[in-house]
């Protein structure tokens, strides 16, 4: 029979082994246990559209391009949005008279269909003018006297061309009159014979 010293030893040895072996279990569950996931990547947020450009330099970019009906239509709504803008308004008026300075000119080196289609701009968007047209250089009539005259000088030339046998410049002549006088019968009618016969000449050659 051991004695009692002895038995404290064997249970205190129990005890450690107990305690040895669930350390052990413990760390092979925690080398075998599979790696948590990764979280997935947060999404990057794209960043905002930029805002758009004031009416005044929206205009300018369409002025530069030749684009005289988008700058009308964005420094229109401009205005009617703010009607008391006075820069705005300055603006507006300085373009309408560059558009009408650039027609002046056109016509003065005879390029003929460019000032008719800048006169005939001016002419349908006058309407909208209302409320400054005393800021403006040019009115209602001298746009409508202007343009009468390039679709006569037009029209004579086409035919002048056409009847020196020119039927490309009668051609092109009488397609710019149709842009700023869409209405003319006798000039479709005078544009597809021009048409055809330039075609017949073509296919003969």
């Amino acid at each position: 029979m051991m004695s009692p010293g002895r038995l404290r030893r064997v249970a205190l040895l129990c005890v450690l082994w107990a305690v040895m072996v669930s350390c052990a279990d413990t760390k092979h569950w925690q080398s075998s246990r599979a790696p948590d996931a990764a979280p997935p990547p947060a999404k990057s947020t794209p960043p905002p559209p930029p805002p758009p450009p004031p009416t005044t330099e929206l205009a300018r970019l369409h002025m530069q391009a030749g684009e005289y009906q988008k700058a009308i239509d964005v420094y229109h709504a401009g205005y009617q949005k703010t009607p008391d803008d006075q820069t705005l308004l300055n603006a507006y008026v300085q373009a309408l008279e560059f558009m009408a300075a650039t027609a002046n000119q056109a016509l003065d080196r005879q390029a003929v269909g460019a000032a008719g289609k800048t006169y005939d701009i001016l002419l349908r968007n006058y309407s909208r003018f209302s409320g400054f047209e005393e800021k403006l250089a040019f009115t209602r009539a001298s746009l409508n006297a202007k343009l009468n005259h390039c679709k006569k000088t037009l029209f004579r030339q086409g035919f002048q061309e056409y009847r020196q046998g020119n039927l490309s410049q009668s051609i092109a002549l009488w397609e710019d009159l149709l842009v700023i006088d869409p209405q003319n019968a006798d000039i479709k009618e005078a544009l597809r014979i021009a048409k055809l016969q330039q075609k017949t000449l073509h296919e003969t050659e």
